[in-house]
């Protein structure tokens, strides 16, 4: 089988390596990729049946399914897909094998990305609370100011005219320093 390991940078020591015939069928499986499948409920030996239909029993019907996951199952395309299992990712690398510009088979190297995603979708939820913020923030303090103006106009004394007129500014500074901190977030 081909047992040699694939590193370009983007890939770990820890990855699994699947090594597919042309047909799809697994030929060799390495140890990390055995129990990253075992941790998304693949049991028992893989070899000598194709990763297409290890993987249909396994993912979840509730989750969409990414289009290029059958593609990249069956090592037909050099091409990067996430399969959900279990509660947890599986992103998945194939790198087809040709042979005198014939496709002999491929190898799909694995990676368990659980934690990554979950820490994607955590952040982008943190990004979305932040940019709400910043909006309640900005609306708060321009309601400050449309009030300070409108108690400045009904005023009679010159002195609290000015007092809230300075006010006024003073609002509208702090605006501007938050809107320009906003920006830099």
């Amino acid at each position: 089988g081909f047992q040699a390991q694939i590193l370009d940078g983007s890939d770990h020591l820890g990855d699994g390596v699947v090594e597919l015939d042309d047909a799809g069928v697994v030929c060799w499986i390495s140890p990390n990729a055995i129990s990253a499948f075992h941790r998304f409920g693949i049991e028992g030996d893989m070899e000598g049946v194709t990763l297409a239909e290890l993987s249909t029993e396994v993912l979840q019907s509730r989750s969409p399914v990414d289009e290029s996951l059958p593609l990249v199952l069956m090592g037909r395309a050099a091409w990067r897909s996430d399969m959900q299992a279990r509660g947890g990712t599986l992103s998945l690398r194939a790198v087809p094998l040709t042979e005198q510009g014939r496709r002999t088979g491929a190898v799909i190297l694995v990676r368990d990305v659980t934690e990554l995603r979950r820490r994607e979708r955590e952040l982008i939820t943190k990004d979305a609370t932040i940019r709400e913020v910043h909006h309640r923030v900005k609306n708060n303090l321009q309601t400050v100011a449309a009030l300070l103006r409108m108690q400045a106009r009904r005023i009679q004394s010159p002195e609290a005219r000015t007092a809230l007129t300075e006010a006024v500014s003073r609002v509208a500074a702090i605006a501007v320093v938050h809107e320009t901190l906003s920006q830099s977030y």
